[in-house]
């Protein structure tokens, strides 16, 4: 993982850095734990639709705030989101 949440963390803002396609999965296959993290930042990544199912698959119910604009999703990518919750 490229990411390895600390669990005293509870604001991650990575709004503007762009995301390779490439390392996505890589990267949020480190909030497998995601602890304390309540606040998640990702606006204006680059993120597409496969990004956005990389993230999906980490577990986030505890986020009150989870930031995605400005990225390149499809319809299909949020429906996955809304059946996500």
């Amino acid at each position: 993982a490229l990411l390895v949440v600390s669990e005293h963390l509870e604001e991650l803002l990575l709004s503007h850095v762009q995301i390779a396609r490439s390392d996505a999965g890589k990267l949020f296959a480190g909030l497998h734990d995601p602890g304390r993290l309540r606040r998640l930042g990702l606006g204006s990544c680059g993120l597409d639709d496969a990004g956005l199912a990389g993230l999906l698959s980490a577990p986030l119910s505890g986020l009150r705030m989870l930031d995605l604009a400005a990225n390149g999703f499809t319809g299909e990518g949020l429906a996955g989101l809304a059946d996500a919750n």
